[in-house]
């Protein structure tokens, strides 16, 4: 007896795809917010910072620095636990993908990225020391394939599984690789580049408006063969 495939099985998830574009910005916004965040808190000031890059000066405290991936791996991990609920597939897979599993465990395998630079301080006079690069770069593998096997394990309500998958966990590099240098050439320029909270104009309009992105598209995010 044939089955009737449903409209999930059967069509190209475009519109959460689409709707991915501005939680990607936003939740990348979030991350660098958290680091800035805590500095603030654990510093005393406001960390210094464009859409990527940020520093505070005479802070030696490592929680700034481990703020900002705590926070990634923190909406992975939530966004992995709803994709194992029926009916919050969609939601959870937009959040694992959207807190840039990928770049994580790029910049880690490499040797660089916030985790490496948090391994290198609690090394201390080991920093330099192979063990300690294989070490951050094996926790994030682990945490980054396991919440990467569950997006991949809630997918197979569709067919179209690993064309779903792969532009999803190319998303956060194929968005912020491009947009963000564009932006800091902007406030390079002087455009918007005064700050609030230590953060320019610009970064806190470009938070807005993913903000309103993600809030026109949660319909798309949730259910993406919703008319």
């Amino acid at each position: 007896m044939r089955t009737q495939r449903t409209n999930e099985d059967t069509h190209f998830p475009w519109r959460w795809l689409v709707a991915l574009v501005p939680l990607v910005m936003l939740v990348h916004e979030a991350h660098e917010f958290a680091h800035t965040l805590t500095g603030r808190l654990v510093c005393g000031r406001w960390a210094e910072r464009d859409f990527n890059r940020w520093s505070i000066d005479s802070c030696d405290s490592w929680l700034p620095t481990a703020a900002g991936p705590v926070f990634s791996y923190l909406l992975m991990a939530i966004g992995a636990l709803l994709a194992l609920r029926r009916g919050r597939a969609w939601p959870g897979l937009a959040l694992v993908f959207a807190a840039n599993p990928l770049a994580r465990l790029v910049t880690a395998l490499s040797g660089h990225g916030d985790e490496m630079l948090v391994a290198r301080t609690w090394a201390g006079t080991q920093a330099d020391a192979v063990w300690v690069h294989m070490a951050a770069a094996a926790v994030v593998a682990g945490f980054c394939v396991i919440v990467l096997a569950v997006a991949w394990r809630a997918l197979a309500c569709t067919q179209r599984r690993p064309g779903i998958f792969l532009p999803a966990l190319v998303a956060g590099i194929a968005i912020t690789g491009p947009l963000l240098p564009l932006l800091n050439r902007l406030l390079d320029a002087g455009i918007l580049a005064g700050p609030v909270a230590g953060a320019p104009w610009l970064v806190h309009m470009v938070t807005l408006a993913s903000a309103l992105g993600v809030l026109l598209g949660m319909r798309w995010l949730a259910c993406p063969t919703r008319a």
